[in-house]
């Protein structure tokens, strides 16, 4: 696409995302859908969480209604995305899940059924991981292992991408970050269609995290992201991560694309699995929520949320682009090595003397 025809659609993505968003708001403040604070939490008040209700709806509707009115604005060079369609099923029972546990409340054990169910989908239609680029020694793999592989993603990711939701911005902060990343590597490769999904996505979240980090309970402009939010991103970037990782790229790094298709998604990744650890060292439940994440432990030293996601936020970066640069020049196992001991001493830190020792 040229750039005014980018602009044009950019422009009108905005508008509908911020008129949606603002409509979600306003209904989850009228039928008093709370998200109600207790010890564990945060926040001190009611808040809706019902935030990321829009993501999936606004996604289609947006992305469908630009595609047909795309002739009539003179955009003619408007991809054709009918390629996406087979991927409604999956992100549209992820997306019910999400919703009715924003609610009434889903079982964790229901959840990972359904997140199973969903991987499926996706293989089904094509969707899998086929090379593991020397990941464990592992390259091209058979079609049950590739499933596999894609079932543990998906389970992994999603609830990566949901217990990350602890503080304001910081979901929409990470995965407005990762869709810049994943839309740069689709423009290069020139996909477009996927580049399109990249850019209209921020542009949903944008009007959230606006009104996540600087709205008011008092004045019913506050909202959370909820489940159904954060469960839809967690599947649209395993979904970015498998069409990137199938790509054919002949220049240098070619050969690490799976270790590109998940460098945005690190911090989340290994956040999951040091608050899982944590969990099991103290005899808790590894699936009962607690303080012990990344953000947590930041605002344990005395930082107020701001401050915490600037930090968070700075050092997803830093790990992103540790992990890019390294990809070109390192084998996949090498890399992985040296993003866990950078994880490691930043925890590492963040383990000393703390001000405030009941938040974790």
């Amino acid at each position: 696409m040229n750039l005014i025809s980018l602009l044009i659609v950019v422009a009108l993505a905005l508008v509908m995302s911020w008129f949606g968003t603002y409509c979600v708001i306003k209904f989850a403040y009228k039928y008093g859908l709370y998200d109600k604070p207790n010890a564990r939490k945060i926040h001190h008040e009611k808040i809706p969480r019902l935030g990321g209700v829009s993501f999936f709806p606004l996604g289609v509707i947006i992305i469908d209604l630009l595609s047909q009115l795309a002739p009539v604005l003179g955009v003619h060079d408007f991809p054709d995305v009918s390629v996406l369609v087979g991927l409604v099923p999956a992100l549209l029972l992820l997306y019910v899940v999400g919703l009715i546990d924003d609610i009434w409340g889903v079982r964790y054990r229901i959840k990972f059924l359904f997140q199973a169910a969903v991987a499926i989908l996706l293989c089904l239609n094509g969707y899998y991981y086929h090379d593991l680029y020397g990941l464990i020694g592992l390259h091209e793999v058979p079609t049950w292992l590739g499933w596999l592989v894609t079932v543990f993603m998906v389970i992994y990711v999603t609830n990566a991408f949901n217990f990350i939701d602890g503080i304001d911005g910081l979901s929409s902060g990470l995965a407005i970050l990762t869709f810049a990343y994943f839309a740069c590597f689709f423009s290069e490769l020139g996909n477009e269609v996927f580049m399109i999904v990249c850019v209209i996505m921020p542009l949903i979240l944008i009007p959230f995290m606006f009104y996540n980090v600087f709205g008011h309970s008092d004045k019913h402009t506050k909202v959370f992201m909820g489940d159904a939010g954060s469960l839809f991103l967690g599947l649209i970037f395993v979904i970015l991560s498998i069409e990137l990782s199938q790509h054919s790229v002949p220049e240098a790094g070619g050969d690490n694309l799976l270790l590109f298709s998940v460098a945005p998604l690190l911090l989340p990744l290994l956040d999951v699995i040091q608050v899982v650890v944590h969990r099991l060292r103290t005899g808790a439940n590894p699936f009962q929520a607690d303080k012990s994440h990344i953000h947590h432990r930041c605002m344990a030293f005395g930082w107020t949320q701001h401050v915490t996601l600037f930090i968070v936020i700075t050092f997803a970066v830093i790990l992103t682009t540790l992990c890019y640069f390294l990809a070109y020049v390192l084998d996949i196992n090498v890399v992985l090595a040296i993003v866990i001991v950078v994880w490691l001493v930043f925890n590492g830190l963040l383990s000393r003397k703390r001000i405030n020792k009941n938040m974790i």
